[in-house]
């Protein structure tokens, strides 16, 4: 009968050893699990991407740029008018647009917004005219517009494009 007990606590402590054993491999393939979900990188939004800087196996550091992503979901022209040209614009507004990339394009939009700053108050190095030689420097105003029916116009719309923009005040 001991040698029955006996035989059974060996195969218990078997047992223990397998299950120890076992515990283990699953904590292994749990680190190898989050080491993989490492390797994917998550967009803050959906777009194309527009510029990359990444080739397939290189080692990247943490906040360092990989791409650059173009939102394709929303389009907008941002034009910038003299100050002078602004009085009578709104939001709301119609405006007419034409891409140079594609000439024969005729958008139809409307001004989302006018900056509450001009374009130079934005700059990296301000003007500053305070040195006695005052010239009156008419200033550009940047005004957001909106394109209508931009669903159609999707596949040609770009980044960067440049745009003739005109806005009827009359």
């Amino acid at each position: 009968m001991s040698t029955a007990q006996s035989r059974i606590a060996i195969l218990e402590a078997g047992l223990q050893k397998a299950q120890a054993g076992l515990a283990t491999k699953a904590a292994a393939i749990q680190q190898q699990q989050l080491k993989i979900s490492y390797t994917k990188i998550y967009a803050q939004q959906s777009g194309k991407l527009g510029k990359l800087n990444i080739t397939a196996g290189q080692f990247v550091q943490a906040g360092s740029p990989l791409f650059s992503i173009v939102n394709d979901t929303t389009y907008w022209v941002v034009a910038n008018f003299k100050e002078t040209q602004i009085r009578k614009f709104y939001p709301g507004m119609p405006v007419e647009l034409s891409l140079d990339a594609y000439p024969d394009s005729a958008l139809k939009g409307s001004i989302a917004s006018l900056s509450e700053a001009t374009g130079a108050r934005f700059s990296v190095l301000p003007p500053d005219n305070a040195s006695g030689n005052f010239v009156k420097v008419t200033q550009r105003v940047p005004v957001k517009i909106n394109i209508d029916d931009v669903d159609n116009y999707s596949t040609i719309l770009r980044a960067g494009l440049s745009a003739d923009v005109s806005i009827k005040t009359k």
